[in-house]
């Protein structure tokens, strides 16, 4: 079967998607985890990669068949991209997200031509320190001074150090974490710390 598959970065009016044809041959012969997803989020089928990962408790399905990552905040995000594709507002979605076995993830969501499913391709990604601003950012839709805050909290600072280290004011810094406090739909810097431990760590 020769299938077509969306292969462009996300579609901007006007731009022809690329497309790859003999999906099924490259989803099968790959040797990193591809998955064919519905846009419920149920797996449909699995390269070996894939079904290696799910053995090994780094993906995993529950009750209803819907794949599940190692946080709330990686599912949510995955579920986004499907939204994403199946709207049309683009042909592929990129994310980063953790595994069940708190590994970083590289994954890509790309719409399948014609059909109500997508294809979801995976790879191990090392994150080191550096790049926690950008998980942060990226998993809570945060701009990258606040991601900037809470990853100088989590690592144990004060907003006083924080806006010390950042040369703002400490209004700024509190400006910043109402800001936050929103996005991460908590009440305050415990529960802001908790959310970007389970992330980052």
């Amino acid at each position: 079967m020769v299938d077509a598959l969306y292969a462009t970065p996300e579609r901007t009016s006007g731009e022809t998607p690329r497309l790859v044809t003999d999906i099924d041959v490259w989803f099968d012969l790959d040797p990193e985890p591809r998955l064919a997803i519905a846009f419920d989020g149920s797996v449909l089928a699995s390269n070996r990669a894939a079904q290696d990962a799910l053995s090994r408790g780094v993906l995993a399905t529950d009750y209803g068949g819907v794949l599940r990552f190692g946080s709330p905040e990686s599912d949510g995000a995955f579920m986004q991209g499907l939204r994403a594709i199946s709207s049309g507002r683009s042909g592929r979605h990129r994310m980063i997200l953790r595994g069940r076995d708190g590994a970083w993830l590289a994954a890509a969501v790309y719409g399948v031509a014609g059909q109500q499913r997508a294809i979801l391709a995976l790879r191990s990604e090392e994150r080191p320190p550096a790049d926690a601003l950008s998980a942060l950012a990226d998993a809570f839709h945060l701009t990258r001074a606040e991601a900037g805050v809470l990853c100088a909290l989590t690592d144990g600072k004060c907003p006083k150090a924080v806006a010390n280290d950042m040369n703002i004011s400490e209004h700024t810094v509190r400006a910043h974490l109402r800001s936050i406090y929103a996005k991460l739909g908590v009440r305050g810097l415990t529960g802001a710390l908790r959310r970007s431990c389970n992330l980052l760590f």
